[in-house]
This record gives C-alpha cells, structure tokens and sequence, in this order.
C-alpha cells in the first residue's frame, strides 16, 4: 500500500487527528495553568452549565490520562479512514461534528430526565455515529461475497464493513447490559448515524458512493 496516497485521500481524516492531539495539548496547558475545574468549564459539557464546554466538549477528551484519546484516535483512523475517500468532505463533517454534538444534546436529556446528567467529552459519540452511517452505507460491500464471489483487492472492505455492522448494534446492548450508568452518549451516536442514514437513503434518495 502507497501510504502517501493513502494519506492525501484523507486528509479531513488526518487533520481532525492532528488537531485533536493538538487540542489535547491546550487541554493539558489549561490544566496546569488554571487548574482542572477551569478545563472542565472550557471543555467539558456540564449539567446545567453555559460554558465554552457546550460547544467544545466532542472534541475534547478525559485529561486524566492518554487512554480516551488514544482509544478514539485509533478508531478514528480505522474509521475515518475507510469511509473518507466514500463520502463528501462536507458530510463526514456533518457527521463527526453535528451528530456528535447533537448526540450530548440527547444523551444528557435522557440522563436528565432520569435524573442522572453528568459530564460529557470525547468523539466517541461521534465516530460511533460515523460506523453506523457508513455501515449502512457501504453494506453492499458484504452482500458481493454472496454474489459471484469477492474479488481479493476487497476483502479487508467485506472484514471492516462486516465487523462494523456486528460492532455497531452490539454497542446499545453492552451499554445497557454492562454499564452502569449507561452511556446514553454512546447510543445516540449509534441511533443518531442510522437516522442519518434513513434520512438520506429513504427520505432524500439514495446516495451514491463516491468509490
């Protein structure tokens, strides 16, 4: 594989990946300048909080260690990567930053109402919204295996895009069965990817894949 190539074909992929681990820094600086409840009021979604946070919060990460963001990084590139050279530039944005933030906007109405809100940070919600929509999108890639065989250059596609159409439904189920308090974040952006998907391909039309 050309990883020049690889790398000039995603280049929104690449440079969220470069600003977040950017970002992380200004994180920390904040953290140690002003202290930790200061870098919660900047980057973190807070109950019942009007901060700069509200806006921030789903490109921020956990500041207590690497372990959040090196976790969403990976997934990010997995993710990112594959469905990137697929989708318009401007929809992979709608998706990773809208439906990410739309995502804390849900969850912590859920949490609210049950009257558990918490904190919120991460792309998770958001990269979770991203499997499911381009899932969904790219399924057909699994269905040629039954088709007149799969041709070897895109075996890896029918391994991720398989993997992701098990992953993305298994993630609502471990969230209520295993987490305790459910990570009502985490299952918005799953909800929220497929209702994106059902928005574009059953209500606007089917779109077509850019590869």
């Amino acid at each position: 594989m050309d990883l020049r190539a690889w790398i000039e074909r995603r280049p929104v992929t690449i440079g969220l990946l470069v600003f977040l681990m950017l970002w992380y820094g200004l994180e920390l600086v904040v953290v140690r300048v002003a202290g930790e409840p200061a870098a919660l009021w900047w980057f973190y979604w807070q109950p019942f909080v009007v901060s700069p946070g509200v806006v921030l919060s789903p490109i921020s990460h956990d500041v207590h260690g690497l372990g959040h963001l090196a976790a969403n990084a990976a997934m990010l590139l997995v993710v990112g990567g594959y469905a990137e050279p697929h989708l318009d530039r401007g929809e992979l944005l709608v998706i990773l930053l809208g439906l990410g933030w739309l995502s804390f906007v849900f969850a912590n109405l859920v949490a609210a109402a049950f009257g558990t809100p918490w904190s919120l940070a991460g792309l998770s919600a958001d990269l979770l919204a991203l499997a499911s929509y381009v899932a969904l999108r790219r399924r057909r890639v699994v269905f040629e295996a039954n088709v007149g065989g799969l041709r070897t250059s895109r075996r890896w596609q029918w391994i991720l895009v398989t993997t992701l159409l098990l992953f993305v439904p298994a993630v609502p189920v471990f969230e209520v069965a295993f987490d305790h308090p459910t990570n009502v974040g985490h299952v918005m952006g799953v909800v929220l990817g497929c209702a994106y998907f059902v928005l574009q391909d059953g209500v606007l039309g089917p779109r077509r894949s850019r590869g």
